[in-house]
């Protein structure tokens, strides 16, 4: 073999190996704008939550629902935990034709989805189709949720606190946020966040607070551009408690896990209401960073 025959075929050699390598990667051939995902992406997140995921051959629970959909990648989860399908979208705005849901939703089109949740990230779109139940499927929901929010975004963490003469209160929030462009080629914003808070009661001379109801705004709409908003967005966040043997720990706190919200942060002092038992208290919420 001539010295040019043998640069041939070792270029031959490198040739086949790119292209074995292309085959074994759930990506073929497809360039991904910055910011966008891959199946490999969200593979290696959810694997990183303890999520065990073997390829498999099943035909996916959106076929029922969606006739056009891009071919999905399959993946038993776990030893018995159900299948996971990804969906790769090449952009945001494609994935929001078919999914138009932040974050998550049980249903498409309105209609309940069977024995499946949709969570959206980006540019993909991730079917859960459990098979066990109980504490185990909570499990894999609970790293499901994790990998998405946690892992495939990047969150930002903003903590307010205040002071009145009866309560104390800590509000905690994590959130994502990015801009996508839509066909027109318009800015959009896509959001999600969740939010913890604690209320310590400060008054000594009374034991148990029985009915307690805390009110907020996260925004001010005078200084936020409503064009970037949701339709359906709430302005105010408000949740209320009550049981005849108190609302309140040992401590005297209560605290109010995982609440989710869509819609921007605007104001650095968050004005906090409280009312319990027939009074009301207005708490002043400054941020800590």
């Amino acid at each position: 073999m001539t010295s040019k025959a043998k640069i041939a075929f070792l270029i031959a050699i490198c040739l086949l190996i790119i292209i074995f390598n292309s085959a074994c990667s759930d990506n073929i051939g497809v360039i991904l704008d910055e910011g966008l995902l891959s199946v490999d992406d969200v593979k290696e997140s959810l694997e990183k939550e303890g999520l065990v995921l073997t390829k498999v051959k099943a035909k996916s629970p959106m076929e029922d629902y969606i006739d056009i959909l891009p071919t999905p990648s399959a993946y038993k989860v776990n030893d018995n935990g159900g299948k996971i399908f990804l969906y790769q979208f090449q952009s945001i705005s494609e994935r929001k034709k078919y999914f138009p849901n932040v974050y998550s939703s049980f249903e498409i089109e309105g209609e309940t989805i069977e024995n499946a949740l949709v969570n959206n990230v980006k540019n993909i779109i991730i079917v859960f189709e459990p098979k066990e139940s109980g504490k185990a499927l909570l499990d894999v929901f609970q790293k499901i949720g994790n990998a998405v929010f946690y892992r495939m975004h990047d969150v930002n963490k903003t903590e307010f606190k205040g002071y009145g003469e009866s309560w104390a209160a800590k509000l905690y929030l994590e959130y994502f946020e990015y801009e996508w462009k839509d066909d027109k080629e318009n800015a959009n914003i896509e959001r999600y966040g969740q939010y913890d808070i604690q209320l310590k009661f400060l008054n000594q001379g009374i034991e148990t607070v029985k009915d307690l109801k805390y009110t907020f705004n996260i925004i001010d709409n005078n200084t936020i551009d409503n064009t970037m908003l949701p339709t359906r967005m709430s302005t105010s966040m408000s949740r209320g408690f009550q049981d005849d043997y108190g609302v309140l720990n040992q401590d005297k706190t209560l605290t109010s896990f995982n609440t989710t919200y869509d819609y921007p942060i605007g104001e650095d002092v968050i004005n906090l209401t409280i009312e319990w038992d027939g009074q009301k208290e207005e708490v002043v919420l400054e941020t800590t960073q």
